[in-house]
């Protein structure tokens, strides 16, 4: 979630590094589950949009608008270009 936290804020990616080094100075993690947070950022971004969607009977729905769509969807273009490069 961090990773999603930094990207979607529009952080530094060195804020990202220096959290990823923090950590790396505690435990170790493989390099099979550092590949793998490119893909849990997106799902994340799927799984909020959700949770907003599916409690809208009771947060509302004045917010879920073309505007919060378009942001949502364009973050997950623009992860999608910069983290999966064809």
């Amino acid at each position: 979630m961090f990773r999603w936290n930094v990207a979607v804020n529009g952080l530094p990616l060195r804020v990202w590094e220096a959290f990823l080094a923090g950590y790396r100075a505690e435990r170790a993690i493989a390099a099979i589950n550092l590949a793998a947070i490119p893909y849990f950022v997106a799902v994340r971004q799927v799984w909020i949009m959700g949770l907003h969607c599916g409690n809208s009977g009771d947060w509302g729905v004045g917010w879920l608008n073309g505007r919060y769509f378009a942001r949502s969807l364009n973050f997950l273009r623009t992860w999608e270009t910069n983290e999966f490069p064809s």
